[in-house]
């Protein structure tokens, strides 16, 4: 239902393996980034009972960016330079 949710809030969202931060063996994300994932595809990736995290594919498919800011001075140029948003953290 979560990623039902996601989608319905305009994301394009992918399976990810607990711990990882990439999709798993054989799932190529690449298709996502001009089309969302179908009912079916979801059902099949999250709705099997295995356990599954998701990703959401950034870009214009799902209208947004990531800015990884990992050092002090990176934090502090992001916030100068970039307004805050809802989702910034």
């Amino acid at each position: 239902e979560r990623a039902r949710m996601l989608t319905r809030w305009g994301f394009s969202v992918i399976p990810i393996p607990p711990g990882e931060k990439i999709p798993e063996k054989g799932m190529e994300w690449k298709p996502y980034k001009p089309r969302k994932p179908t009912d079916d595809e979801l059902v099949s990736w999250f709705g099997n009972g295995r356990p599954c995290n998701m990703a959401i594919v950034t870009g214009a498919i799902s209208g947004i960016v990531v800015i990884d800011a990992d050092s002090p001075e990176a934090e502090a140029w992001v916030q100068s330079h970039l307004p805050p948003t809802p989702w910034r953290r």
